[in-house]
C-alpha cells in the first residue's frame, strides 16, 4: 500500500530540528520509503495553506 505525506512546518528552533532531522532519513530507509520531493518551495493553485 502507498502511503503519500506532505508535511508543512515552521522551525522555531533550528539547533534542535537538526538534531530531530539528523534522525529521519535513517528512519525512512529502514520502512522502505523514499523522499520524492524535500525542501521545494510551495505554488499553491488555490485558497491559502
Amino acid at each position: 500500500m502507498a502511503v503519500h505525506v506532505i508535511v508543512q512546518i515552521n522551525i522555531t528552533n533550528p539547533e534542535r530540528f537538526s538534531e530531530y532531522w539528523e534522525k529521519v532519513p535513517p528512519q525512512i530507509a529502514k520502512n522502505v520509503g523514499q523522499d520524492v520531493i524535500r525542501g521545494a518551495e510551495v505554488e499553491y493553485l488555490e485558497g491559502d495553506s
